[in-house]
């Protein structure tokens, strides 16, 4: 290298093929889990709470109206909770991995459809319509990716979107109507 000129290219730090950037979503990831976990460790802890005390004034009541001893308030000795937990977190997994299979199976289309969306056919004769797609078009081209499903949820009038999908193969463009028809013009 000649002294006086600086070699910026060996500088110059590309966000998406970098090593740290490339780690960056797995270290997300990871805390997304551990709020995950402690969601669902939360509401364990609350839906014992709430069975207890509904427990506790049951049995309460029952005494009063048989005129016996008063009731003890029990935390962790309690006969009717030793499998609550359990229960609870078999509910959360079984309705997680359901959710999940489902999602994963249709990607960004089974997300937009579940919104109320409905797809937009390429031969479609609205002239908004046409250039959404043609914006879309345009912008993958751009990007370098496949053109994804595009879907208008019709009954929403704000000024909205989203995407959706776990990979550019099965993204998905949800547009409100709002969106469509306020700003286009």
């Amino acid at each position: 290298m000649k002294a006086g000129i600086v070699n910026f290219k060996s500088k110059i730090v590309n966000p998406w093929t970098s090593s740290p950037a490339k780690t960056r979503p797995g270290k997300r990831r990871n805390g997304w889990y551990c709020i995950l976990t402690l969601a669902v460790v939360l509401l364990i802890v609350a839906v014992y709470f709430i069975a207890l005390i509904v427990f506790a004034g049951v049995q309460a009541k029952q005494h009063r109206l048989l005129e016996a001893e008063p009731v003890q308030f029990c935390l962790v000795e309690c006969p009717h909770f030793p499998w609550l937990h359990f229960r609870c977190a078999g509910v959360i997994f079984i309705g997680s991995a359901y959710k999940t299979s489902e999602l994963s199976a249709g990607g960004g289309g089974t997300v937009a459809t579940l919104m109320g969306g409905r797809l937009v056919n390429h031969a479609t004769t609205d002239p908004n319509e046409r250039k959404l797609l043609n914006v879309v078009e345009e912008m993958s081209i751009a990007s370098g990716v496949p053109m994804p499903q595009v879907y208008v949820l019709q009954n929403e009038r704000g000024i909205n979107a989203f995407a959706a999908g776990h990979t550019t193969g099965d993204a998905a463009i949800g547009v409100t109507r709002g969106c469509i028809d306020l700003l286009s013009g």
